[in-house]
């Protein structure tokens, strides 16, 4: 199946034109970055593979990278946000996710800057 023939979601938390882009497609979850459109690489991993990838979200964005993907915090946490409520057909609470969601929802000033520790997935002091 060809990525333009494709459903793409984009997290309800996503608050601008630059989100992470993702989709169910058979047994695999295919992600890609709003920003590019078209353009943009597809990277395609077995739904069990992403499962493992999303609850350690420093390797998620490690493997996301390596297939040309790079993501703000803002848009990490978005992402993460909503696969923590549910979004995206997954319905895969970690602790990163919902601490994304409760700081997205918060309307923090530093959640709303993007001012991310993407090590420890927390807001900066």
């Amino acid at each position: 199946m060809s990525s333009e023939n494709v459903k793409w979601s984009k997290s309800s938390f996503c608050q601008s034109d630059g989100c992470v882009f993702a989709a169910k497609v058979g047994g695999e979850m295919w992600i890609r970055d709003s920003k590019l459109g078209a353009a943009s690489p597809t990277v395609k991993l077995p739904r069990r593979q992403f499962e493992r990838l999303v609850r350690t979200p420093k390797l998620l964005w490690h493997v996301l990278a390596m297939g040309g993907l790079k993501f703000s915090g803002m848009e990490e946490y978005a992402f993460l946000a909503g696969v923590a409520a549910g979004e995206f057909g997954l319905a895969l609470a970690t602790p990163a996710g919902m601490r994304a969601a409760r700081l997205m929802r918060s309307g923090r000033p530093a959640a709303k800057a993007g001012e991310f520790d993407r090590d420890r997935l927390a807001v900066s002091a």
